[in-house]
């Protein structure tokens, strides 16, 4: 298999062997996007419904979605029909040149640009009733920032908005973040949500000590009887100090251990515990109050005593659909609406980065049936398995695309349901299987990408994910599947395990394509679905180049040899990847640096069209080996056939050993 790389920025590794044309070659939107007001109505009036920073304009969201996208109120409350959107952000262009913008909309749009600082707007584009494809020409200068805003407004029927440009340099592509970094949330898990219990312990002990023995509960994971639960702990006391809002199915005495609070219920003060039945409704059985957190601490136990979960219980039954809504910012008196899914601060934190990456390290998850539904008590792993439909909302939420790990152990069924969910959503046990008019959890929002990687640590021997994996191939061995054939085509499992381990992590991440394509679409196949194949270091341990060379093989037919019907090269099942890296929290914001790569387009030195040079001189880089660059339409022994320069006119390779 010939490897092509090109310089570009990468999210998280270098997109090596992807064939698929790199995005924003024509520059894009600073800042990660963006800043999108939403507005409840056809023509921009009053109040936003709600603002999120959306990392693209490039929605099709059909005639049933609506665009929030989330059960957080403010984004369920703007429906699918009579609503508009501005969009504000900066951009900047990579050349200096005219640049055609392109507009699809239904039911119209207005584009105007700016330079930034000035403060008269250029009107681009003005179609407010017109449905269509409308474009306009605008010179920019490169490096030079410009201020742009979209204007977009639905009626009624089929919604659309699109924004993309052109140029002489640029062929035409959605305009999108300049920055494409992804951030793991992985370390966040006790800020990331609303509500505080979605971060509590995946058990319920003792009132006031949450010790064990541990208390029943039902299938949801609520108890059956007094209990409590920690709440938090390990936090920094600052940043849960605020007013909370308590909700929980049933009746009970609360109190919270650990932490000064003052509960209430309309204008009553109870003080530090709220008494049996304050604030109970029995209508709907529920009871609400406001907690002020007056002196946060590090870990906070939630005790709920003397329950009824169900009106005519007259012993202790336990509670049931505990909510505890955190304040929208630290010391708020404001806290966030039952049902919201993002907590504010951490949305706003991850505005720089364009995906959210949910990172998966010792998971059990086999089939569809034992996976955690999203009516679970907390949001946290419960053996580090996850919650998907929460994941596509907090992407939703903050306009970020969804990086997501598959459980190593997934078996055909459980991919393809997941792909089902981040497409048509779910009812919250099976995903849908076409689109649906009020999904009980909705689908990925239709701009936003998927980056599908197959576990994390699958070559560690120190994660079960190393283990699961082989065992899992040893099983196949044992019942001679045709998959189990495929990696053992030539009985390399037999001579080297270690080498058929990698061939089946690499043959289950193609399956995974598969299956996601069987959902999506062969049009949705790197333009909107992104499969991952990753590996350890700079190849260590054989895991980039045994594995990929083997899928070059097999799925390809590169050894003459007819193994599949259907051939294709590796990029059509994978549009990329690349070995692990750690980054330190020096650069925890994200933000881009100043540094600038000498000949970072490879254009020194100028070659003919259609040639290629091994080992160049004064190319600013070093290449040994077979490396070296090469002009569109070069072919060779070495190179083959390669893909044109996605950028420029010229680009790197690097084929064999060379480096």
């Amino acid at each position: 298999m010939k490897t092509i790389l090109t310089l570009a920025l990468s999210f998280l590794t270098t997109l090596a062997w992807s064939q698929t044309p790199q995005d924003a070659r024509g520059g894009g939107w600073l800042h990660g996007g963006a800043v999108g007001e939403y507005f409840a109505n056809a023509d921009l009036a009053g109040a936003p419904g709600f603002i999120r920073r959306d990392v693209r304009v490039d929605f099709d969201w059909g005639t049933l979605l609506a665009p929030g996208g989330s059960h957080t109120p403010k984004l369920a409350a703007v429906g699918a029909d009579g609503f508009s959107v501005r969009w504000t952000g900066q951009v900047q262009a990579r050349f200096a040149e005219s640049y055609t913008f392109k507009v699809v909309c239904d039911d119209g749009a207005r584009l105007l640009i700016k330079a930034a600082g000035d403060n008269v707007w250029t009107p681009l584009i003005d179609q407010w009733n017109t449905p269509g494809t409308h474009t306009a020409a605008f010179t920019l200068a490169a490096a030079a920032t410009y201020d742009l805003r979209l204007e977009y407004r639905e009626v009624t029927g089929a919604a659309a908005c699109k924004l993309r440009w052109s140029s002489p340099s640029t062929p035409e592509e959605v305009v999108d973040s300049a920055t494409l970094a992804a951030l793991n949330l992985y370390s966040y898990g006790t800020q990331l949500w609303a509500n505080a219990m979605d971060d509590a312990r995946d058990q319920w002990g003792q009132p006031d000590t949450a010790t064990l023995p541990a208390v029943a509960r039902d299938a949801d994971g609520w108890p059956l009887a007094d209990a409590a639960n920690i709440v938090w702990e390990g936090e920094d006391a600052a940043e849960r100090r605020g007013v909370h809002l308590l909700q929980f199915r049933g009746r009970a005495a609360v109190r919270m251990t650990g932490t000064n609070v003052q509960f209430s219920t309309g204008a009553t003060n109870h003080g530090q515990t709220l008494p049996f039945e304050a604030g109970y409704d029995a209508l709907t059985n529920t009871t609400t109050a406001l907690v002020d957190v007056v002196d946060g601490r590090d870990i906070v136990f939630l005790t709920f005593t003397n329950t009824r979960r169900l009106p005519a219980d007259v012993v202790p039954t336990g509670v049931s659909e505990v909510k505890f809504m955190r304040p929208i910012s630290p010391d708020s008196a404001t806290p966030s609406e039952v049902g919201s899914i993002a907590h504010p601060p951490l949305r706003d934190a991850v505005q720089r980065f364009a995906a959210l990456r949910w990172i998966l390290n010792f998971d059990t998850e086999q089939t569809w049936s034992q996976r955690v539904r999203p009516g679970y008590s907390t949001r946290r792993y419960r053996g580090i398995v996850p919650h998907w439909e929460h994941m596509v909302m907090l992407s939703n939420e903050t306009g970020r695309d969804l990086y997501l790990c598959l459980p190593v152990r997934a078996d055909d069924d459980y991919i393809t349901r997941l792909a089902q969910l981040i497409r048509y959503g779910s009812d919250g046990v099976n995903p849908y299987a076409s689109e649906q008019a009020a999904p009980v959890y909705p689908p990925l929002n239709p701009n936003l990408r998927v980056y599908v990687e197959r576990e994390n640590e699958v070559w560690n021997g120190a994660f079960t994910n190393f283990n699961n994996n082989g065992a899992d191939v040893t099983a196949a061995a044992t019942a001679n599947s045709a998959d189990w054939q495929a990696v053992n085509y030539d009985g390399a499992f037999t001579a080297n395990p270690a080498n058929g381990r990698i061939r089946w992590h690499a043959l289950r991440t193609v399956r995974a394509s598969q299956f996601f394509r069987s959902v999506f679409g062969d049009a949705a196949m790197g333009a909107r679905v992104r499969p991952l194949y990753e590996y350890q270091y700079n190849n260590l341990n054989g895991t980039a180049q045994n594995g990929l060379t083997f899928l070059d093989v097999w799925f390809n037919n590169a050894d003459g040899i007819a193994h599949v019907p259907d051939p294709h090269p590796v990029s059509y099942h994978v549009w990329g990847g690349g070995a692990a890296v750690y980054y330190s929290s020096g650069n925890s914001q994200g933000v881009q640096s100043g540094a600038v790569f000498a000949n970072a387009g490879f254009e020194t030195p100028a070659l003919a069209a259609g040639t290629s040079q091994e080992q160049p001189a004064g190319a600013a880089w070093t290449f040994t080996g077979t490396a070296g660059i090469y002009s569109a339409g070069a072919t060779s022994a070495v190179l083959g056939t390669p893909p044109n320069p996605p950028q420029g006119t010229q680009a790197a390779y690097i084929a064999g050993t060379g480096e």
